[in-house]
């Protein structure tokens, strides 16, 4: 099955935008306080954005380096009790996937992961969520980014820190604001991103948007049910 790509009329900007695409809804209660409707309406993805506003609320110093998060996600190493056992491997390291992948799966939505050699899973690099095709769809319209919706911002070079992955949680195409929630290395917080194609230049045949420093941004739409993972 090719993925769903979203081929409005590619911008730098965040234009007004009335169009709406196909995608499974997930919720049709009013938007939360901090959560706007995103830019392709409809209400696709406010689960995730709410999921990711709660886990940045109350549990933003454990996702900072030296922290230990809970998860949601019961396959993931050493999560013997899924939302209260602390994952102390997680200490000392960038956390940006591992919130998202959090939220993702607290919202009913699968994040790629990978084994390792004793059973348990990790969630992949944020580096790699661009090219999982089978977990998310490149949006290709800036105008189209909706609450819900995964930023990627990919620096040059290659490793576990050369990427940074957040959730969208605010857009108003209108006014041209953006706001995203994410994992720091003091934290996790919610912080506006209005600025984040500012000077960029969309590649249409990678999908992405280039900056002058070499790094790429890729807007994502998650498309897989976690009950599709875990069984």
């Amino acid at each position: 099955m090719e993925p769903f790509i979203i081929t409005r009329r590619a911008s730098t900007a965040w234009p007004s935008s009335t169009a709406t695409a196909d995608a499974p809804p997930t919720t049709t209660a009013a938007a939360p306080r901090g959560v706007s409707r995103g830019g392709g309406g409809g209400d696709f993805g406010w689960s995730i954005a709410m999921a990711a506003l709660a886990r940045a609320e109350h549990l933003s110093a454990d996702y900072a380096v030296e922290g230990a998060p809970t998860s949601p996600h019961p396959a993931l190493s050493h999560n013997r009790r899924p939302d209260e056992t602390r994952l102390e491997w997680l200490r000392g390291r960038n956390k940006c996937n591992q919130f998202v992948g959090d939220a993702l799966a607290e919202a009913g939505w699968a994040m790629p992961t990978y084994r390792m050699p004793a059973g348990g899973q990790h969630y992949v690099t944020a580096e790699a969520l661009p090219h999982q095709r089978r977990y998310f769809d490149r949006i290709a319209a800036a105008e189209q980014l909706r609450p819900g919706d995964v930023i990627v911002v990919d620096y040059p070079g290659r490793g576990a820190n050369t990427a940074h992955a957040e959730i969208v949680t605010g857009h108003d195409p209108r006014r041209g604001t953006l706001q995203a929630a994410g994992a720091h290395a003091d934290g996790a917080y919610q912080r506006d991103w209005s600025d984040l194609l500012d000077g960029a230049t969309y590649d249409p045949r990678n999908q992405c948007w280039k900056r002058y420093d070499g790094s790429r941004i890729y807007l994502l739409r998650a498309r897989r049910p976690l009950a599709a993972e875990v069984k």
